[in-house]
Order: C-alpha cells, then sequence, then structure tokens
C-alpha cells in the first residue's frame, strides 16, 4: 500500500518540467512473488477482452490488456491507420 513506501528517488523530465517517481522503497515486509500474478489469471478463458472495432491506441489501455493476456500479436483489419502490429510480452 502507498502508505507503506518512501519516495527514494525522482526523475525529471527536462521538456515538461515534470518529476515523477524513480524509485520507492518499501516499509512493509514483501513475500517473494507477492501480488505477482501470472498472464491472464484474473479472466476465463474464452472472455471477451476487445471487440472487433476497438481502436487500439497507445493511452486506451489496450496494449497492456493485450500483453496482461500473453497475446503477441494482433491482426489489424485497417492498416491504413494502424501502427500496431505485435505486442511484445
Amino acid at each position: 500500500m502507498v502508505e507503506d513506501t518512501r519516495l527514494a528517488s525522482v526523475c525529471h523530465d527536462e521538456k515538461t518540467g515534470v518529476e515523477e517517481e524513480k524509485e520507492v522503497e518499501t516499509l512493509a515486509k514483501i513475500l517473494p512473488f507477492e501480488n505477482v500474478r501470472k498472464p491472464g489469471s484474473d479472466i476465463t478463458t474464452g472472455e471477451l477482452i476487445l471487440t472487433k472495432g476497438d481502436k487500439i491506441t497507445r493511452a486506451g489501455g489496450e496494449v497492456a490488456t493485450l500483453a496482461f493476456v500473453g497475446r503477441k500479436e494482433v491482426r489489424i483489419l485497417d492498416s491504413a491507420t494502424s501502427q500496431l502490429t505485435s505486442v511484445l510480452v
């Protein structure tokens, strides 16, 4: 939980001036592999995660969703407007 952490270091984006967390120290004991899940572990086989016509964007989370379920490649229907050809896990 966030209250069990301490900000250890930050990084600065010179273009935007934004400061973000680089390293966070955990103050609570964390067991090995605690809160680590296997790809697709919270969905069932055959469950629909994206539908035909959904747009895959950088900001929308679709790439992360595909990676989470272990999908390394997707078929693109309209290549004129798409740049994504595969999802690397």
